[in-house]
């Protein structure tokens, strides 16, 4: 598991806000942002075992009883929403049990950390029934959320929260992680390519006896469309990849933010922009329930227009 100090050296303003955690100056609530696998939710848990280590030193110490807690999940003052198996949304109900427990006093003493992973998967009545409790905070309880899709999270709440963006790793940094895995040179430069930074994608890949055949899938559908005539094809391929269908968008993220070179022109440009957003359009259309072959479909358009013909323009 990555340290604080691996975190550090990716930008200095993720420097500031650890250091304004160690300093006890912490902000009542906090939304990671950064792409699918970036570490937001290694972070996260990180900056709650700072909040709660009780070693007398250096902190997290990770190895203090409370940071093994933290590090297995039963620590009973880590709070999370009760999301059903299989659900691709947190819905009202989720969000309100949650604040009903965060309503009683704690099992233990001590500071509270409330984490929200992929926060743009709450609802909007569900973001509203959260609003209130980043508005008057209960005494010493902290809000962590993190999200791939900060669009899909209401104003409101983003005006609440202090941010915090993760980058791309940069390749030493995930040379070192994947090294960890023993993942041999060859083999670890073209994760490092395909997974655009991220060494979450990186390490799920190589858990994933079908992670190169779905990044052929990728390839061979939405970066192969060159004229809409393509475009049936393409989709009969896609039909079936429900299953895929994180790991098919982590890969088509990834691979299309690879194109976002300090070379490029301003068309291209704006057309990737166009392209990841409607990736993330993508990720709130699952959360809402749409039909796969209706998202991969509008994709394989945005794919043409937004990849291909900026391409030429």
């Amino acid at each position: 598991m990555p340290a604080l100090r691996d975190f550090r050296k990716l930008h200095p303003h993720l420097d500031t806000v650890l250091t304004s955690y160690e300093n006890h100056t912490i902000p009542h609530a906090l939304l990671i942002q950064g792409q699918s696998g970036v570490g937001k939710r290694t972070l996260a848990r990180l900056l709650s075992m700072l909040v709660l280590c009780s070693s007398d030193s250096y902190r997290p110490c990770q190895t203090c009883d409370t940071c093994k807690r933290v590090l297995d999940g039963v620590h009973s003052n880590i709070l999370s929403p009760k999301v059903q198996p299989g659900a691709n949304s947190i819905k009202i109900d989720d969000m309100r049990e949650l604040l009903d427990m965060l309503s009683r006093h704690g099992l233990e003493e001590g500071a509270r950390v409330v984490i929200i992973e992929e926060a743009g998967r709450l609802t909007p009545q569900a973001q509203n029934a959260l609003l209130k409790s980043l508005e008057e905070p209960f005494a010493d309880t902290y809000f962590i959320l993190t999200t791939s899709a900060e669009r899909s999270l209401l104003p409101t709440i983003l005006s609440r929260c202090s941010s915090l963006s993760i980058p791309a790793w940069d390749r030493d940094s995930m040379l070192k992680v994947l090294s960890l895995h023993q993942v041999d040179s060859k083999d670890a430069e073209e994760l490092i390519a395909l997974s655009g930074g991220s060494p979450g994608q990186a390490i799920s890949s190589l858990q994933s006896e079908n992670y190169w055949d779905t990044v052929k899938l990728v390839k061979e559908t939405f970066l192969s469309i060159a004229k809409i005539e393509q475009i049936p094809t393409a989709s009969n391929k896609l039909k079936n990849s429900r299953d895929q269908a994180e790991e098919i968008l982590n890969i088509l993220e990834a691979q299309v933010s690879l194109q976002l070179t300090p070379d490029i022109t301003a068309v291209r440009a704006r057309g990737i922009n166009h392209m990841l957003q409607a990736i993330l359009t993508a990720r709130q259309y699952r959360a809402s329930n749409v039909s796969w072959q209706a998202i991969t479909d509008r994709l394989l358009f945005h794919s043409l227009e937004d990849l291909y013909q900026c391409q030429w323009s």
